[in-house]
């Protein structure tokens, strides 16, 4: 080689060195790069792809249904054992439009842009359909019963999919190269109501609780009927599928979703990742009911993003992320949203006005009254809804367009743009966690503040705090204050992270506190008393 050279002018040896130097480079670069953005040009999609057949009644009759997904790859890529994303859609465990929504299906927008962007960054990414039906109307006992059982197929589903990727990857030489000790699960707003539920159903007694039965003390959910909640054994309306394999993942994410019951998460779960608008008028952000669209008849209370967290918290399951050490803005942000929770990000929305309205334009001065966001980050083709809506539902129970204008009058500024720029942060703060959990990012314990670098004072203090940096290895990025029962009160964002003033909320009664501080690299923790 170095004779090669040798035979080159001296300007183009050089040239040729430095094209050496980044072929050289170019692979660990990329490598380096990869999964934390894009690094791939374009994507590969593998439509209908079957990961399952089981028994559906949505047409009324037990028939035998395939479970569909679409899988989303790089294209050109070389690496064989890539992590893998499993997203469900917002369906209510109905389709599109049945459930009185333009959204429910494996190609929503949001589905089809989130996997895009993973598959972009070198990620494997499944956008899956499941069974679905329930009835909608009828006694509400029944309502519940059906949609108990909905939710359950569903999760069973979602638990099929993650086998048939563990089946695929060891007997028919992993296909789609993925990584079967690398895979998180998640949905869009319902869908996440069957991904929390796929994560944190671990136990046959979970699904005996007093809002799963009957006014006679009968379970809505009978797995002689239904099979077990991981569908691996035969019953009257289940087939087993890839029950050789485990269902268990390392990750779940729920994008407006929820979990039917906070009592399911137990110590050493998986860890979630959340997103929330907490006026969402669908499904509550901390404790409370999901309804019958339309009648509005309450369905089951539910726990939602905030209360999942809270719970993962309490119970040292977010600790992971926590050790991490994640200082970016978008974390900072959400736990200053959040009460100080880890796992949380809420998405802040304008509230209607009472007695707003929205303006239907369909020319003839139709409104409807503005409702509180639910979704975002969705967003649909009007004419394709209005279309489908038609021909599916004609008038009942209203008109096609005025279907749309209720949709849009919860996301009145609804389109593409908009919905790509949530996705941008919901994937930039769920793809760090990604990152974490995988294994890409190691824990590091960060290092303390020493009494020679950090002054706190007056200590104690009428309600007026100084924090003084010296010598530091960089700024306070955030203060966090809570109270002797570890109960968070308040998180500052310094602006100047070299010299704080600080004043407490003025109702906090005298007694103990602790002040939680952190640089880029380091932390404190300060006991303070306030007089």
């Amino acid at each position: 080689m170095k004779r090669c050279i040798a035979m080159f002018p001296h300007h183009f040896r050089r040239l040729l060195v430095i094209s050496l130097l980044l072929l050289i480079l170019y692979p660990q670069t990329h490598a380096q790069r990869r999964y934390r953005e894009a690094v791939f040009d374009s994507v590969l999609v593998d439509t209908n792809v079957v990961y399952g057949n089981n028994i559906s009644i949505q047409t009324g009759l037990f028939e035998p249904f395939d479970l569909l997904m679409d899988v989303y790859m790089p294209a050109g890529d070389t690496e064989s054992n890539r992590p893998l994303v499993i997203v469900l859609p917002d369906a209510n465990l109905m389709p599109p439009v049945i459930n009185k929504t333009p959204l429910g299906s494996r190609r929503d927008s949001a589905n089809v842009a989130l996997c895009t962007q993973l598959a972009l960054r070198g990620y494997v990414a499944a956008s899956i359909s499941h069974r679905l039906g329930w009835a909608t109307s009828g006694m509400l006992e029944n309502i519940r019963n059906t949609y108990a059982q909905a939710l359950y197929r569903a999760i069973q589903d979602a638990n099929t999919c993650v086998r048939y990727f563990k089946r695929q990857a060891v007997e028919e030489q992993n296909r789609f190269g993925v990584d079967i000790d690398k895979i998180a699960l998640g949905g869009f707003g319902f869908g996440g109501l069957v991904a929390t539920g796929a994560a944190y159903l671990d136990r046959p007694e979970e699904i005996l609780l007093g809002k799963l039965k009957k006014s006679t003390g009968e379970p809505f959910i009978d797995p002689f009927f239904l099979g077990d909640f991981e569908a691996r054994d035969t019953a009257v309306i289940c087939r087993p599928n890839h029950s050789a394999y485990t269902s268990d993942f390392q990750l779940v994410f729920n994008i407006g979703g929820a979990l039917l019951d906070s009592s399911w998460i137990e110590a050493g779960d998986i860890p979630p990742v959340n997103f929330h608008v907490p006026d969402d008028p669908l499904i509550p952000y901390r404790t409370g009911f999901i309804r019958v669209p339309f009648s509005n008849d309450i369905l089951f209370e539910v726990h939602g993003s905030h209360t999942i967290a809270l719970q993962a918290r309490q119970l040292g399951i977010l600790d992971t992320f926590f050790t991490a050490g994640f200082v970016d803005s978008l974390t900072l942000r959400g736990r200053d949203r959040s009460d100080g929770l880890e796992g949380l990000y809420p998405f802040i929305r304008p509230k209607p006005q009472a007695g707003e309205l929205y303006d239907c334009g369909l020319g003839n001065g139709e409104t409807l009254p503005r409702r509180a966001e639910h979704s975002p980050w969705s967003w649909w083709n009007e004419e394709a809804f209005i279309a489908q809506w038609t021909r599916l539902l004609g008038n009942d129970p209203i008109s096609a367009p005025l279907a749309n204008c209720n949709e849009l009058a919860a996301n009145p500024d609804m389109s593409p743009e908009k919905g790509r720029a949530y996705m941008d942060t919901i994937l930039n703060y769920l793809n760090p966690r990604f990152l974490r959990t995988f294994g890409f990012i190691t824990s590091r314990e960060p290092a303390q503040l020493s009494d020679a670098q950090l002054r706190i004072y007056p200590n104690p203090t009428r309600g007026q705090l100084s924090i003084e940096l010296h010598h530091s290895p960089g700024p306070l990025v955030e203060v966090q204050l809570y109270d002797a029962f570890g109960r968070h009160l308040r998180t500052y964002l310094p602006q100047n992270g070299y010299r704080i003033e600080l004043a407490l909320p003025p109702t906090l009664p005298a007694g103990m506190y602790v002040v939680y501080m952190r640089t880029r690299t380091a932390q404190a923790v300060r006991k303070i008393w306030k007089q």
